[in-house]
């Protein structure tokens, strides 16, 4: 027997357990997409997700208003926002999520995480006191969080593959920035930077669309 035929003999089969529980995978993903377009019939010329996505941004939209109209001095602060109580944790202690990107506060010792699932979260540098900022607005895919000191209040800035936000009150109210719509319906923003300068200039990496021979810019 040849090295070659004796290394091939020493091979060991991939267990049936294994491939039978990846063809149930793909077949789950493919029951769950049928389920989920059955569960939106439409007529054909319907985009049912373009209607759950405007649904969604308008839904958002009414949210930010009435919280800047209850809170006229939305651009102060909120750090009120919690009941009340001693929360204890409970459980597995590996559930699955992680975080993106953070930013550290040093001057009040405080730490901004944003996390896979779209929520932003405040805590202390000695790991307590969490708390979710965006409960009222996921975004999803933030690759920038930045917190730094503008016109005598704390500007946050989020940046994810869509949009650039703001918020001058930790996430009480965030608000959209305007021009970007270019590159929200098919573009996408892959890397943000925030200059140290006065003004705090925002620099924007996207990828536009070229609608004329239908790729993506640069090509």
């Amino acid at each position: 027997m040849s090295i070659k035929e004796s290394n091939n003999s020493l091979l060991v089969p991939i267990p049936t357990e294994v491939i039978n529980k990846k063809k149930d995978r793909k077949k789950f993903k493919e029951e769950r997409q049928e389920w989920m377009q059955n569960m939106h019939r439409a007529a054909p010329d319907v985009d049912w997700e373009k209607m759950d996505l405007d649904t969604r941004f308008d839904k958002i939209t009414t949210k930010t208003l009435n919280r800047k109209r209850d809170n006229p001095d939305h651009q102060k602060n909120n750090t009120e926002r919690t009941i009340p109580a001693q929360w204890y944790e409970r459980g597995s202690n590996n559930q699955a999520g992680r975080i993106r990107t953070a930013d550290v506060d040093f001057e009040n010792s405080q730490i901004y995480c944003a996390s896979s699932g779209g929520n932003i979260w405040r805590g202390s540098l000695d790991g307590t006191g969490w708390e979710s900022l965006n409960d009222y607005f996921q975004i999803t895919g933030i690759h920038l969080l930045k917190r730094f000191s503008y016109n005598n209040f704390q500007r946050m800035i989020i940046v994810n593959n869509k949009d650039c936000y703001r918020s001058d009150n930790d996430g009480y109210v965030i608000e959209g920035a305007d021009g970007l719509e270019s590159i929200q319906n098919w573009g996408w923003v892959f890397r943000s930077v925030i200059k140290n300068d006065e003004s705090h200039t925002i620099y924007l990496g996207v990828i536009e669309w070229d609608y004329s021979v239908w790729t993506h810019l640069p090509a």
